[in-house]
């Protein structure tokens, strides 16, 4: 008797649904069904998973699997209280939604409550081995609260834009920092994935370098080399006359990715653009890359030390060296020579920046020998200290990055140089 009516529901129950909607023609397999409730409930709502709004109530139809009842909780929990937890959520969801248009559970905290949820069937969709439940609660009986979640909102967005999804992350880090977020972090992913979309849209001209150098310095920062070379790469190949920086970078984004090859091509062109200048001979050089050029284009820091201002590439410079003599080659020695080396460069600055004080907006004009080709020259170097370039050098005293050493040609002395990129 039981099987017959359970077969009578099934066939009536399937008509209901095919009849009431063209979604896919699944029919339901009812285990359990409340009469009483019965009036409430959509025939889409034995289709599947959802959500509906009828009159005062909320119903919803939620789901779970055999593996969900398999896990620690085995033996305390059944497929049906999954599947009411899961509704339960939905309909949470969907208050929370009605609450506020912005609700995203990944950016926001949810908390709620239901009372009067009552189940109104449960049932099995032929060809699935999934159990569904659907519930029905009165709207009155939802409470839910929302709040938003800077951190997960943040981390959901970095989740997006390295899944390759620019756009959409361009649109969570803008919607961020219209909310007062403008940390480090959030405005770099913030630009990158700006610089994403730009690139995707395919601008030309400025804008498209502007983002291939700023996605090449970005994935630099991030330690993925090889997006960085990519983006590098793209800007070399687009650049008339590409800077030292540039092509030092392409040098040590090839090593750093294994193309030794490649990079001795860039070494190479970097030799024939920029022909070593350095005069003075010296020795047990272990010198900064990103300095190197720039500290071999002034003999006279190498020779003698001191500080100074130094235009390089498009770039100035702050560069400050100190010199003691060697007195021997032990460990204790050296770490001497380190020591002194370093507070010497480091009153050297403190002297060049009271100086600029006193020759601020006048013209100094610096008179250095260096060699072309094989050939000696006169360099005249023109700068101008005016106030602002004051300012900078006396801002970064205490925060000057240790650019290297080395020793003169006859290792009779020791330089330890210092110095920071001010622009």
């Amino acid at each position: 008797m039981t099987s017959l009516r359970r077969a009578i529901q099934y066939a009536a129950l399937c008509s209901v649904v095919l009849l009431s909607s063209p979604a896919p023609l699944f029919c339901a397999d009812v285990l359990l069904r409340d009469d009483a409730l019965a009036k409430f409930v959509p025939g889409e709502a034995y289709q599947g998973t959802g959500f509906w709004e009828i009159g005062d109530y909320w119903v919803v139809t939620g789901h779970s699997t055999e593996i969900d009842a398999l896990g620690k909780n085995k033996g305390k929990r059944v497929e049906r209280d999954f599947a009411e937890d899961d509704a339960k959520a939905l309909m949470l969801k969907q208050a929370a939604l009605g609450k506020s248009a912005e609700y995203d559970a990944e950016s926001y905290d949810l908390k709620g409550e239901i009372t009067g949820f009552q189940t109104a069937a449960t049932y099995r969709l032929e060809g699935k081995s999934d159990l569904y439940l659907v519930g029905l609660a009165k709207k009155s009986g939802v409470q839910v609260q929302v709040v938003f979640n800077p951190r997960k909102a943040r981390l959901a967005a970095i989740a997006i834009f390295e899944a390759g999804k620019y756009r959409e992350a361009a649109g969570r880090f803008a919607a961020l920092t219209e909310r007062g977020i403008q940390d480090g972090e959030t405005m770099a992913f913030a630009r990158a994935a700006s610089w994403h979309v730009n690139l995707d849209s395919g601008v030309k001209g400025e804008s498209r370098i502007e983002a291939l150098e700023g996605l090449g310095q970005f994935c630099l920062k991030q330690r993925d080399y090889e997006a960085s070379l990519r983006h590098f790469y793209d800007l070399y190949l687009e650049t008339e006359k590409p800077s030292r920086q540039l092509l030092d970078s392409l040098v040590v984004l090839c090593e750093r990715t294994h193309r030794s090859d490649t990079a001795a091509k860039f070494q190479t062109e970097i030799r024939r653009r920029w022909p070593t200048t350095a005069t003075v001979p010296i020795t047990e050089a272990s010198v900064e890359k990103a300095f190197e050029p720039v500290l071999l284009s002034q003999p006279l820091l190498l020779k003698n030390g001191g500080a100074s201002l130094v235009q390089f590439d498009g770039r100035l410079y702050f560069l400050t060296v100190g010199v003691t003599d060697v007195r021997g080659n032990s460990s204790q020695e050296r770490l001497r020579q380190l020591k002194v080396g370093k507070v010497q460069a480091q009153k050297a600055a403190v002297a060049f920046a009271e100086q600029t004080k006193v020759v601020a907006e006048e013209k100094l004009v610096e008179k250095t020998t260096i060699a072309v080709e094989g050939q000696k020259k006169s360099l005249n170097v023109l700068k101008t200290i005016d106030e602002m370039t004051s300012t900078k050098v006396g801002g970064v005293l205490k925060s000057l990055d240790e650019v290297g050493s080395w020793r003169s040609g006859d290792g009779m002395l020791f330089f330890y140089a210092l110095g920071k990129v001010l622009d």
